[in-house]
């Protein structure tokens, strides 16, 4: 099963793969869709003010991650996810993580 390691850093989430391009890498809640931005062919990120964007103020909220042109969800199933570092983040007064 592939690796996909996760770190948050300078205001951003970061996705990156072992050997795998994701495409169409987005962000989906009942809120709406954010879009990962592409560092190279395996790292992408998104900024935590874009996370903090579709959440609910002061409610336990989440979103799923998805790729592909089928929008397939990342899930434990078809990743062996491995947390680089705690991926908490300040958006304003408000920790995403």
């Amino acid at each position: 099963m592939e690796k996909l390691y996760v770190k948050a850093e300078n205001g951003r989430f970061v996705l990156q793969t072992e050997n795998s391009e994701l495409t169409n890498l987005v962000l989906k809640n009942k809120k709406g869709v954010t879009t990962f931005n592409k560092i190279d062919s395996l790292t992408w990120y998104v900024e935590v003010n874009d996370v903090a964007n579709l959440m609910t103020i002061k409610q336990e909220d989440r979103v799923n991650i998805y790729y592909g042109d089928n929008s397939k969800e990342i899930s434990i199933d078809n990743f062996d996810i491995q947390f680089v570092n705690s991926p908490q983040l300040l958006a304003g007064d408000t920790l995403i993580y």
